[in-house]
């Protein structure tokens, strides 16, 4: 289970250890000797045998530190609001007011597609005053929801530190339709996330930092050299060999089971045995409180995508209805939030390329 941890260091348990240490602002939370927002690499290539092409990921370890005195390429939304970084992090300035008023703004940063986002750490900071409010926020292009995360208000003149994973039960949520499956979905394939802050109630002009904000997760990138096929059959000779299937015919049914052997390797199946098949299943959520239409699921397993098809008339074929869902093993879900009525519905799913 990922962990959601909030805490406050003292500054003498927070200072990073450099050969080269320079004077830090009042409110920076780390000595630094320059600015380092960056993507940390650690590359290794996934070797199954079985995998439809074999594709490298890559560690995604990125941290945006503001020692350059530059944004870093943050931005801000919302209202009214000064984005500057001061000397090593990114503070959001509020102007004095003649009256309460609610304003509110998002420090975000754009995220790349390919990137698979676990956790988010960051530090914040309450400079002269606490906010009202203070959300973790995380945009899907999937979907064009934002997830919000609340977040616990630093001390004033003080920074927190978070570490809040990428995982519904961290205590994301869009409002009253929040799902884990919605969240599971949405989660791959995030296009920006970013800091909310909400003024206090106070007219006095107001700031807020951000510092050491770090992403973690995985970057899929492109996809490399096949698996050995010396026999050019299609299927890469070390999945036949695991199987004693060396040669084999891809259009045979080894098992005879019904699917051919190219479409359990395909599928991720065993093709010497008969009751390992790519099966799916879909129930009628009428009923459910939030998720309601036609839950579709499937045995899923690694470094697997897949496309899910939907047809209300069997005559007139199947149109793509999604696509690029990449595995949640043992099982994938997807639910049809559009197929409320009587139907009839009819569904398939497929290993995309």
């Amino acid at each position: 289970m990922f962990s959601v941890r909030h805490s406050v260091e003292p500054r003498s348990q927070r200072e990073r250890t450099t050969t080269n240490p320079r004077p830090c602002s009042p409110l920076s939370p780390r000595a630094r000797p320059g600015w380092c927002s960056q993507k940390v690499f650690s590359a290794y290539v996934i070797t199954m045998a079985f995998a439809i092409a074999v594709c490298r990921a890559e560690v995604l370890d990125q941290t945006a530190t503001w020692d350059d005195g530059t944004l870093g390429g943050w931005s801000q939304s919302g209202d009214p609001t000064t984005l500057t970084n001061p000397v090593d992090y990114l503070a959001m300035g509020f102007d004095r007011q003649l009256g309460p008023q609610g304003e509110a703004c998002i420090a975000w940063t754009p995220v790349d597609h390919s990137m698979l986002i676990t956790n988010l750490s960051f530090s914040l900071a309450a400079v002269n005053i606490e906010p009202s409010r203070l959300r973790l926020y995380l945009h899907s292009r999937h979907s064009d929801q934002t997830w919000i995360r609340p977040l616990d208000k630093p001390p004033v003149g003080g920074w927190s530190s978070y570490s809040i994973a990428a995982d519904f039960a961290a205590g994301w949520s869009i409002g009253p339709l929040s799902t884990p499956a919605k969240f599971q979905n949405d989660v791959l394939d995030v296009d920006w996330v970013g800091v909310y802050f909400a003024r206090h109630g106070a007219t006095i002009p107001q700031s807020f930092g951000v510092d050491n904000f770090r992403l973690q997760g995985y970057i899929l990138t492109d996809i490399v050299d096949p698996p050995d096929d010396a026999n050019t059959n299609g299927i890469p000779d070390a999945w036949e060999s695991r199987h004693d299937l060396l040669g084999v015919d891809p259009h045979g049914d080894a098992d005879e089971d019904g699917m051919s052997n190219y479409a359990e390797w395909r599928a991720g199946t065993d093709p010497t045995n008969e009751l390992s098949r790519f099966f799916i299943n879909a129930q009628s959520r009428h009923q459910h409180p939030v998720d309601r239409g036609v839950a579709v699921q499937w045995d899923s397993i690694r470094y697997r995508q897949y496309a899910v098809w939907k047809s209300t008339n069997l005559l007139q074929g199947f149109t793509r209805e999604a696509g690029n869902i990449f595995c949640t093993p043992p099982q994938n879900e997807y639910v049809d939030g559009a197929a409320t009525n009587g139907g009839p519905f009819f569904y398939r799913v497929t290993v995309e390329e």
